[in-house]
């Protein structure tokens, strides 16, 4: 068996018919046809129920780091393009933001 590793992109793998459990080609290799296999929830399903995919998902929306509080936010919600701004712009967050401008409009006594 393969000990958990990533499947890495590109490659197959298996899965059973809710997407919670996964096999790599080694691994599904090694499932006898005709023991039930024991997923997760504690339902079982038969090697010749599960279904054969493709790692070929594409990446998930990318993030932005605020430099303030550090906290991370999608790079759509904060209107930071990732492609345009790279690694060297800086971001502040929402919350960030409205702090320092509260900082700097104080009220007078």
């Amino acid at each position: 068996m393969c000990g958990m590793q990533r499947i890495r992109r590109k490659d197959y793998y298996y899965t059973d018919q809710k997407k919670q459990n996964h096999w790599c080609q080694p691994c599904y290799e090694q499932l006898k046809t005709s023991a039930p296999i024991l997923l997760d929830d504690g339902c079982e399903a038969m090697k010749k129920d599960l279904q054969k995919l493709k790692n070929d998902a594409l990446a998930e929306e990318g993030w932005v780091e605020c430099d303030e509080c550090h906290s991370w936010v999608h790079q759509i919600c904060a209107l930071f393009n990732g492609r345009k701004n790279k690694s060297t712009a800086s971001y502040q967050c929402p919350k960030c933001h409205l702090k320092a401008r509260e900082k700097k409009v104080a009220p007078q006594k």
